[in-house]
């Protein structure tokens, strides 16, 4: 994905066709998003410009990724 971002990211490393939940957060640890997809890109469009937190998991609630993205308007 690029990061920093004007909006929309991809994902790579993830297993094909594996549902996967996507919490992004706030620097204050407040949940912005909460997504539950099998789609490898994720819109942030609708957040303003800042620095995000990101954990994705598994079905089985298994840690796949965490990480930041910068978000540039």
């Amino acid at each position: 994905f690029p990061n920093p971002t004007k909006g929309m990211v991809q994902w790579s490393g993830l297993p094909e066709g594996e549902t996967v939940n996507i919490q992004v957060f706030n620097p204050l640890g407040q949940i912005q998003m909460d997504k539950v997809t099998t789609d490898k890109y994720l819109d942030l469009n609708h957040l303003p410009q800042g620095l995000y937190f990101v954990k994705i998991f598994s079905a089985a609630h298994k840690v796949l990724f965490t990480g930041s993205i910068s978000l540039l308007k």
